[in-house]
């Protein structure tokens, strides 16, 4: 997930990991500000921010269109979420059904297509997970969470609140 704010862009570890991994033309100067302190991610820290702002570096996040942009995201419902998803899981799979008809050099191509849509699908499992509570991201500051995940929030914590609450009868 990518937060476009106003002189910088956040993007999460996983997402430049990914863009690592599948090898993308990626300006030298994002490796070097995310390689030069010990790049550490894992389970606990793989949701964390890491700030780009230079302009350069900036221009080039925005174009990725598979890095989920949480401000056109946060506001939508969770169905809204949902027919997104589907709707790139439909683009996914008539891709995918095109590779036994294609060279090999093309099916080279929509194999890449393939694991980029499947990537963008488990982000957006990941934000309805998010929206519904079920996942803590830890936005960058200044950064508003989602009405919806304030709610759940609060109804998770008044669940836990009425499991733990001591019977005074």
């Amino acid at each position: 997930m990518k937060i476009i704010d106003k002189d910088c862009v956040y993007v999460q570890k996983k997402d430049l990991l990914f863009l690592y991994k599948m090898t993308f033309f990626v300006p030298s100067s994002i490796f070097i500000k995310i390689f030069k302190n010990s790049f550490k991610i894992d389970d606990n820290t793989k949701n964390d921010f890491i700030k780009i702002d230079e302009p350069e570096q900036i221009e080039f996040i925005k174009k990725i269109d598979w890095v989920i942009d949480y401000n056109e995201i946060k506001d939508k419902s969770l169905e809204e979420v949902l027919n997104l998803c589907q709707n790139v899981a439909l683009e996914r799979n008539e891709l995918a059904s095109r590779f036994d008809f294609v060279s090999e050099e093309e099916c080279e191509y929509i194999d890449n297509q393939c694991e980029i849509l499947d990537y963008k699908i488990y982000s957006l499992r990941e934000i309805l997970w998010f929206k519904q509570g079920h996942v803590h991201i830890n936005l960058p500051q200044g950064i508003e969470y989602p009405e919806s995940y304030k709610k759940n929030q609060n109804g998770v914590k008044k669940l836990i609140k009425s499991l733990f609450k001591k019977n005074n009868n």
